[in-house]
């Protein structure tokens, strides 16, 4: 997630670690480094989003591969939810000698609530970002960061029908 702006624009991109491309239908294809495993995070808004944060937290964290992919996707979730029915501005650019222009699309909204996988992707972006500023010499960093165990934590929830069966146990 470079910068600190998230980019759904690219279609293809190809680090040393990870390998994000797109299918014929356009859909975004993960694959984790010394796997061939692929992710399939689909052709929505948020797709390529996913597939960046999903690189990034395998790259820049210890997360494994299964919370990666949660992680990512519960990201592009919270992304969609806080943008769903907002309004967007669409701007025009210019178009080329070969019938081709640039779309700019910008949606400001105030009051979002921060979820835990949008503070995730922020501290992401801050860890790029620190990376990038090491190689090009510009702070004393050797781009190693701190081994962190990331695990998913599952969600408990009770039903109706579990609670029954507790209180006739009791």
């Amino acid at each position: 997630m470079s910068n600190q702006t998230q980019s759904a624009t690219s279609n293809k991109k190809t680090t040393n670690v990870a390998e994000q491309s797109a299918d014929q239908a356009g859909r975004i294809l993960f694959t984790f480094p010394g796997t061939k495993v692929k992710v399939d995070f689909g052709a929505g808004r948020y797709s390529a989003v996913m597939a960046e944060a999903c690189g990034d937290a395998h790259r820049l964290t210890d997360m494994d591969a299964e919370t990666c992919e949660a992680f990512a996707r519960q990201l592009g979730s919270d992304l969609g939810r806080a943008t769903a029915g907002k309004p967007v501005t669409v701007t025009y650019g210019k178009t080329t000698k070969d019938g081709k222009l640039t779309l700019k699309e910008a949606c400001n909204i105030k009051g979002v609530t921060e979820t835990k996988s949008m503070t995730l992707g922020r501290l992401l972006s801050k860890l790029n970002e620190l990376a990038k500023l090491a190689q090009i010499g510009q702070v004393d960093f050797e781009g190693s960061f701190p081994v962190t165990h990331w695990s998913a934590t599952p969600t408990v929830v009770k039903t109706e029908e579990a609670e029954e069966a507790e209180t006739v146990a009791s």
